[in-house]
């Protein structure tokens, strides 16, 4: 799906521009593990009608989309599911404040490389369009 291939970009893209940050962590491991909620925040932010979501043993935090369940393993392998309606109750317990890229929460760092490689393929359109 449209959304697990997205899922598999953002991983790449953490281990080829922050892996450093991570090591000796698997990129994947930290986004189950941890990074949980950072991984939706990028998600909730490029599909905002989305929800974000909480298993029964409340230790992990996924994103629903179009009915389906969303974390780094792609369709996420559990099946109970709360949504969640106040995230700032979340984030002191699962907001990850010991890992930062390049000084920004990991989900900033993220968006604002997104925001870069968009840039890059524009200009290039850009440079193709007026030759």
């Amino acid at each position: 799906s449209n959304m697990e291939n997205f899922i598999q970009f953002i991983l790449d893209l953490v281990s080829d521009e922050f892996y450093q940050y991570l090591s000796p962590v698997p990129v994947k491991y930290y986004f189950l593990n941890g990074g949980c909620l950072e991984l939706a925040k990028v998600l909730k932010h490029y599909y905002p009608e989305g929800d974000y979501v909480i298993n029964d043993r409340k230790d992990h935090i996924a994103f629903l989309y179009q009915k389906q369940v969303y974390d780094a393993n792609g369709i996420a392998e559990e099946s109970k599911w709360e949504i969640v309606h106040h995230l700032s109750e979340l984030e002191d317990y699962y907001g990850n404040k010991e890992i930062y890229f390049e000084h920004l929460l990991p989900h900033q760092a993220i968006l604002k490389e997104i925001d870069e490689i968009d840039a890059n393929i524009v200009k290039k359109m850009q440079k193709k369009i007026n030759k």
